[in-house]
């Protein structure tokens, strides 16, 4: 954890102990890991899978605490994985592109330089040790590349860029429309000769409708009257037809009425016949019912069955009084009270059971004598219901046969009636086909006699004469709609070579502009602004040089490519010629103007009072570095932090935090 005050601060240490890996885990806190820029292995202890930092920065009155993590793969690659923000206690999570968006916006850096890999901050804070020589041995054409970017003026190079790009599509746009546009002045001639044809075609159109139309109505009224006639000739057809089907009823009826009539007189005789066989019925009624008979019959039976049923009565009763006398004439002991059975009692139970048993043996003789009797008088009525059944059947037989007589002649006079009815029905309707055939005669006497193929000739010829105007018109209706067509289609195809004649002249217009004015004005513009500033630039540069480097015989320019000239006693030398201090002082005395320039022009950047700088005194006497303090004090910055292993620079800072490395780990002292 390390806390950077207001003033200036020097993070010392030795080579190689860690200082220039806090501020490149600062600048990752801030954008995160970008191609290019900071990788994610420089950042990463080796062995290790995963790191976070965490850094609590001021931005105006706003306190931001700003998170992000590093994890390596199993390809041993390192990314960076979603970090947050903390914006006074309210955290805001998001992916490394959101959060770093997010910062840039927070330090008020322009909108234009969000996507330009920080490099206002490389510029204007921060920059690596060797990023800064770098710059000034680059090629010429990539350090102005980088600069235009820092300045913000390479939007003059993509601006000619993109319009020399622009007048090539003006080019292929100018060399489609002439391609669209040929052939304007012969659709024109084509277009004035459709609409003489289409005026020639509507004349001789209106000249022909008269005849059309009238011929249409001829044949309208010849084809009604055709219509009408055959009609007529069908309704003539239709009554002969009737006609003819009312005469052959006619002779149905009359003949349906002779044969009724002689229907009649066969019934009249049937019925005659039939009621003389009446009187010659004798029917007498037998003196016996056979139904009383019967009922005789079965009286006598039950009368048998119920004697024969007493009978078997008074047998099973003498059996029982006879087996109860034996038992007790045998009986020695009651079976109840268990005494003997004297003598004399048992002779009182034979006395009365031998009396019970003499009575029914009499009412045996009597129910006997009863039912022969009975079977006697049932026997003498069976041999008399067979006569009596033959007398009742014969009785019933001549009754049937009265009755089918009777019913016969009702038949026969109800058939008379019928025929009768139906012979007044075959006059009636006689009659009326009588009427039907007089009116429909009259009708036929009415209708019109034509002839009907003159007619239909008639009717053929005023056709012929209508389908051909109609061939005709067609024809020219057909003229006047493709002759329409074409002239919409070419009037259409003139119109769309007229706009690309007047495309042609706008891209002319366009194309001149920009290639004669515009493009001349942005590079105008560049160089004037560049012109701007070179001129600050160079100013700040040769300062800040002079005040690291005292030597009259040492003079220091830039070129209108922003390369450093040096000149040593008239002579200019090559940078390469010079010692590292003096290669150290034109690299910081180049970064300092970067910077003050930059926020000059930039004015409401929010890092315009950090400064951060990375071993600058590489190469420095001990005048020099003297020098340096100098150049801190006329800065006048808030807050400086510089990294350097020169324990010198420890007598003109505010702070000092050291930084040692035991067993490859970096500590503060």
């Amino acid at each position: 954890k390390i806390e950077f005050p207001h003033g200036s601060v020097l993070l010392s240490g030795d080579i190689g102990s860690g200082k220039s890996t806090i501020l490149l885990a600062l600048e990752f806190a801030l954008f995160g890991i970008g191609r290019g820029m900071l990788s994610g292995e420089s950042l990463l202890r080796n062995g290790k899978n995963e790191g976070e930092v965490e850094v609590d920065i001021q931005i105006g009155e706003k306190n931001y605490i700003i998170k992000r993590t590093l994890k390596r793969a199993s390809n041993n690659k390192v990314s960076q994985t979603a970090g947050a923000v903390i914006v006074d206690g309210f955290q805001k999570l998001g992916m490394a592109s959101e959060l770093k968006a997010f910062i840039l916006q927070a330090l008020n850096y322009p909108q234009e330089m969000l996507k330009k890999k920080s490099l206002i901050y490389r510029y204007t804070v921060y920059t690596p040790q060797e990023d800064m020589k770098k710059i000034l041995l680059d090629d010429k054409e990539a350090r102005l590349d980088t600069l235009r970017k820092v300045f913000g003026i390479d939007k003059y190079k993509r601006i000619r860029e993109n319009t020399a790009i622009y007048l090539k599509h003006l080019r292929e746009k100018r060399k489609l429309y002439e391609g669209q546009m040929q052939g304007l002045d012969e659709k024109q001639i084509e277009i004035e000769q459709k609409h003489k044809e289409l005026e020639t075609s509507e004349q001789a159109k209106q000249e022909l409708l008269p005849d059309f139309e009238e011929a249409k109505k001829k044949y309208e009224r010849q084809k009604s009257r055709l219509e009408r006639l055959e009609k007529q000739i069908e309704e003539q057809n239709r009554l002969k037809t009737q006609l003819e089907i009312n005469r052959k009823a006619q002779d149905e009826k009359i003949e349906q009425k002779a044969r009724a009539k002689k229907q009649i007189e066969d019934v009249d005789k049937d019925i005659k016949e039939t009621q003389e066989k009446l009187p010659s019925l004798k029917i007498e009624k037998p003196e016996v019912d056979l139904d009383d008979f019967n009922k005789k019959i079965t009286e006598a039976d039950n009368k048998f069955i119920e004697l024969t049923k007493q009978i078997k009565e008074v047998e099973v009763k003498k059996d029982y009084v006879e087996q109860e006398k034996n038992k007790i004439l045998e009986l020695n002991e009651c079976p109840t009270c268990k005494q003997s059975v004297p003598e004399k009692h048992k002779a009182e139970i034979e006395l009365a059971n031998n009396a019970r048993i003499t009575e029914l043996a009499k009412n045996f003789d009597t129910f006997s004598n009863e039912q022969s009797k009975a079977a006697g008088e049932r026997d003498a009525l069976k041999k008399n219901l067979d006569l009596i059944k033959e007398k009742d059947q014969q009785y019933r037989l001549l009754l049937q046969k009265k009755a089918h007589l009777e019913s016969t002649i009702k038949d026969k006079e109800r058939q008379k009636e019928q025929l009768i009815q139906l012979d007044a029905k075959i006059k009636e309707d006689v009659g009326k086909l009588n009427v039907e055939n007089q009116e429909i005669t009259k009708k036929l006497e009415t209708f019109e006699k034509v002839d009907m193929q003159r007619q239909k000739a008639l009717l053929e010829g005023t056709r012929d004469k209508l389908h051909k105007l109609e061939i005709e018109k067609t024809k020219l209706d057909k003229d006047v709609l493709n002759i329409s067509a074409a002239i919409k289609s070419l009037r259409k195809e003139i119109d769309m070579k007229l706009e690309a004649k007047e495309r042609i002249k706008n891209v002319n217009q366009y194309y001149d502009w920009l290639d004669k004015f515009f493009i001349n004005l942005m590079t105008t513009m560049e160089k004037h602004v560049m012109a701007q500033v070179y001129n600050e630039f160079n100013a700040l540069f040769r300062d800040w040089f002079n005040i690291l480097i005292e030597d009259e015989n040492v003079n220091i320019r830039l070129d209108d490519e922003f390369s450093p000239i040096v000149e040593q006693n008239g002579y200019e030398i090559n940078l390469e010629n010079m010692s590292g201090g003096e290669k150290t002082a034109v690299a910081l005395a180049y970064r300092l103007a970067l910077n003050k320039v930059i926020n000059n022009i930039i004015t409401n950047i929010n890092t315009r009072d950090l400064l951060i700088l990375d071993e600058p005194t590489d190469g420095f006497s001990s005048e020099q570095l003297d020098k340096v303090r100098d150049v801190l004090e006329q800065l006048g910055l808030k807050q400086v932090i510089i990294v350097s292993h020169e324990s010198k620079i420890e007598s003109f800072v505010d702070k000092i935090i050291r930084i040692s490395k035991n067993d490859h780990i970096s500590k503060i002292v």
